[in-house]
């Protein structure tokens, strides 16, 4: 009666390890915090036990042995099973930036799970290693055979794995298809394309098979746009203007630096090749869609002139008239802007239209920075559509205001030539109206006297700015007559 009792007291202490187990595999799987601790063959051991303590509680002790050496069997794998998950699954898999793939996982644990049985079946059930040797020959022959396909998969990964033609996260193009490398099983490769679909390739075939690697030698690689540009533009002028919005995209690297050729000379345009590096394929098709957005805008402010096909020649001097209407239409708006302006308050109407008709109109598409604070400047900038963001580049990008359509900015880099302040960025598509020292210095200097109004004008602005800030200026004497010698110093005046 005390042995039913001793089995029965081992029986819940089993059975109560095997349910908490299982509980935490269950948890585990389903919340996705706790780590996924292999469990598995534990709870394959203790249900093994828990068969054998049953049976022996009935008298049943004729498969005693056979349970206690399977029980042993799949101790010894579970140990060897969670010693796996610590130094390969946890430790190696941190100080590699992709896990190890599947197929070499896999394999690894089969051989130390098949000498582990093997050693143990030898040791612990006497099994003559001879006989179990030539029998295992024997089937393999017939698996190998059944199996033909699926073992050439096997091996070509093994292959693949060994020659390290490509790793996990890797990014390939094997015939048509063109993806990142998301996992090798023991059948085939998986790569996920940039439409973000799965595609399986089968190892036996993409061992056999041209495979370009665009991760290797390292990620850095060169990317290329084609552009065509009307006649009338300077290359040279092309080459800077492409070569500054190249500059400003963060993604383009500097070294080695990029490089605008002419290729070829069309039809009805030149055709220009941009060569370029990055070191991400993967948002390659983004960056030169972002680069081919930002070079419109650029070919826009500099005059740079994308042409029609020839075809619509005929009707080009129908363009050229709606283009006149158009500029003086935006003559007009531009004076209406002036007059709205207090620091150019004091500028004479025949002064305004002269300099109406010598600004420059410039777009900017969203997120192009206007103005880079910290550099230096000579214009002031007049919103006619749009808002723009001015930031504030100290520990960060503070923001500080936005401005709308007809505010300004850029008037004390204009009238004294200091650096700018303020990093302005175009939110949205935003239309300006650029006034530059050349086209201004010719009025200041026509009528030197106003550079005293104005002085006065911009310390009332700064004033004005500074109390919106929470800072308390008031305009000073002292502060004028430096406003006004630095104005009469940047522009010449005597």
């Amino acid at each position: 009666m005390s042995f039913i009792s001793d089995v029965l007291s081992q029986h819940y202490v089993v059975a109560a390890i095997a349910v908490i187990l299982m509980g935490y595999w269950r948890i585990a799987k389903n919340s996705g915090r706790l780590p996924h601790i292999p469990l598995g063959l534990f709870i394959l051991y203790l249900l093994i036990v828990l068969a054998n303590l049953t049976l022996a509680a009935y008298g049943l002790t004729g498969w005693s042995g056979n349970l206690v050496l399977a029980a042993t069997i799949v101790l010894y794998c579970a140990v060897a099973r969670l010693v796996f998950y610590i130094l390969i699954d946890v430790w190696l898999t941190r100080r590699m930036k992709f896990p190890l793939p599947r197929i070499t996982r896999d394999v690894a644990l089969v051989v130390i799970f098949a000498v582990i049985v093997i050693i143990l079946l030898h040791k612990k059930g006497g099994v003559n290693l001879a006989s179990l040797l030539t029998t295992s020959a024997v089937l393999t022959m017939v698996i190998g055979l059944a199996l033909q396909d699926t073992l050439g998969n096997l091996f070509s990964g093994l292959a693949l794995q060994t020659e390290k033609l490509f790793q996990i996260g890797e990014w390939i193009s094997f015939r048509e298809h063109v993806g990142q490398v998301v996992g090798m099983t023991w059948k085939s490769t998986l790569i996920k394309t940039l439409e973000n679909e799965l595609v399986y390739i089968p190892n036996n075939v993409i061992s056999k098979e041209i495979v370009k690697n665009y991760s290797r030698p390292e990620p850095k690689h060169v990317a290329y746009l084609e552009i065509g540009v009307e006649y009338g533009s300077p290359p040279n002028k092309v080459r800077d203007v492409i070569l500054d919005v190249l500059s400003e995209h963060p993604k383009v690297l500097k070294v080695p630096p990029p490089q605008v050729r002419l290729i070829s000379f069309g039809d009805f345009a030149i055709t220009y090749q941009v060569r370029f590096w990055n070191d991400d394929f993967g948002g390659e098709k983004l960056l030169k869609a972002e680069l081919m957005n930002m070079v419109w805008y650029a070919f826009k402010r500099s005059g740079v002139r994308i042409p029609f096909p020839i075809r619509d020649v005929q009707l080009r001097h129908i363009e050229e008239r709606k283009e006149r209407a158009a500029h003086e239409e935006l003559k007009r708006e531009f004076i209406g802007s002036l007059k709205k302006i207090p620091v150019l308050a004091p500028l004479p109407s025949e002064d305004v239209d002269v300099l109406a008709s010598r600004v420059s109109f410039e777009v900017f598409g969203n997120g192009e920075a206007i103005v880079h604070q910290g550099e230096e400047g000579d214009s002031m900038y007049v919103i006619h559509r749009g808002c723009c963001d001015v930031l504030l580049e100290d520990d960060g990008r503070r923001h500080v205001a936005t401005l709308k359509d007809g505010d300004f900015f850029g008037e004390m880099s204009l009238l004294t030539g200091e650096r700018r302040t303020a990093t302005v960025v175009a939110k949205g598509d935003a239309e300006v109206f650029v006034i530059d020292k050349c086209s201004f210095g010719e009025i200041i200097k026509a009528h030197p006297a106003i550079s005293e109004t104005l002085g006065q004008a911009l310390v009332k602005r700064q004033a004005g700015l500074a109390a919106k800030q929470g800072r308390k200026e008031e305009p000073s004497p002292s502060a004028t007559s430096q406003l006004v010698s630095k104005i009469k110093s940047f522009f010449g005046i005597g």
